[in-house]
């Protein structure tokens, strides 16, 4: 009977003992997920800010270099009987201006979406977890371990929307790029004046 007893015994401590692991490994495995979104995060807001300061000076060299080859075309040499060449020129740098207008845009939305959830916010966790003797180490750890899931998924999803919109403020800065080198093209082919 004893024997049995300590079986008993040993199999509980062992289950127990199973069951902390298992707890510890899936609150390690969320927290791991957790600190890659917010690293990520970081790393996307770098990128946007990259961006924005980046296509800030492409519009400002664009805009300048741009005023100095309209300057220099001469306004009443026709490319077609309706249109000049300069007016065709300034309707190309005006479209690629608003588009790397709407990159810079994209990059600074993408910089606000900023509202990170925090695990463990410090003064919930103080108050329900800290003060309150309640609470077991195991309770506070599976507690913890659905909060990170919770903030995963919504930081996530912010991820989601930052990515989105430095992908647009990139594809938008490509095509401006592209605008500029059509740009170039008409004015370098336009008759000076």
């Amino acid at each position: 009977m004893v024997a049995q007893v300590e079986d008993s015994n040993a199999q509980t401590d062992l289950s127990r003992s199973m069951r902390d692991k298992k707890r510890q490994l899936c609150y390690e495995v969320t927290k791991a997920a957790y600190d890659f979104t917010i690293k990520d995060m970081d790393s996307l807001d770098a990128k946007a800010s990259s961006m924005i300061t980046f296509v800030g000076i492409i519009v400002g060299i664009y805009s300048g270099f741009g005023k100095g080859f309209l300057d220099s075309i001469d306004k009443t040499k026709y490319l077609y009987n309706y249109i000049t060449y300069y007016n065709l020129a300034l309707i190309i740098l005006i479209i690629g201006l608003l588009v790397l207008l709407i990159s810079i845009v994209c990059a600074l939305v993408a910089y606000k979406l900023y509202n990170i959830t925090i695990v463990p916010y410090p003064p919930y966790f103080y108050e329900h977890y800290i003060t309150n003797d309640a609470h077991t180490a195991e309770n506070i750890l599976d507690n913890l371990t659905v909060a990170f899931v919770s903030a995963f998924q919504l930081n996530n999803n912010k991820r989601g929307e930052k990515a989105f919109f430095i992908s647009w403020s990139f594809i938008t800065l490509l095509i401006g790029s592209a605008i500029g080198v059509i740009f170039m093209v008409v004015a370098f082919i336009a008759p000076k004046g």
